[in-house]
């Protein structure tokens, strides 16, 4: 089965999250301003990368951390709603929304300062 999200590439989990272009641009506008991001080739190089990098127990890990497991479970339930709604919300509504669970997650004037 193709990438519902993307279009191209079979659908599996190192598809899903370390090579779908729609996947990949989201990672890359939450982390951009915040880490620089390696051209992983799997989702093991991906959890071991994020891992290395957010370990330590700062405010900026822990927002990382939680920007990372909202980005993880935001696209799987965008693939879920669009294999099983037959609904999508378009790349910047979703972006929004991990952006706004974040927020929500912290004190808003904690994290805004990532977006401005």
């Amino acid at each position: 089965m193709s990438c519902c999200l993307c279009g191209s590439g079979v659908e599996d989990r190192e598809h899903l999250f370390v090579h779908c272009l729609v996947s990949r641009q989201i990672y890359i506008s939450l982390f951009g301003r915040v880490l620089r991001i390696p051209d992983v080739q799997s989702w093991s190089e991906e959890v071991d990368w994020i891992g290395s990098k957010l370990k330590k127990q700062t405010e900026m890990a822990e927002v990382g951390r939680v920007i990372w497991q909202s980005w993880v479970s935001n696209i799987w339930r965008e693939r879920c709603r669009r294999l099983y709604a037959g609904k999508v919300l378009q790349t910047n509504v979703l972006l929004k929304l991990i952006q706004s669970e974040v927020e929500c997650f912290f004190d808003a004037h904690r994290v805004s300062q990532f977006w401005g």
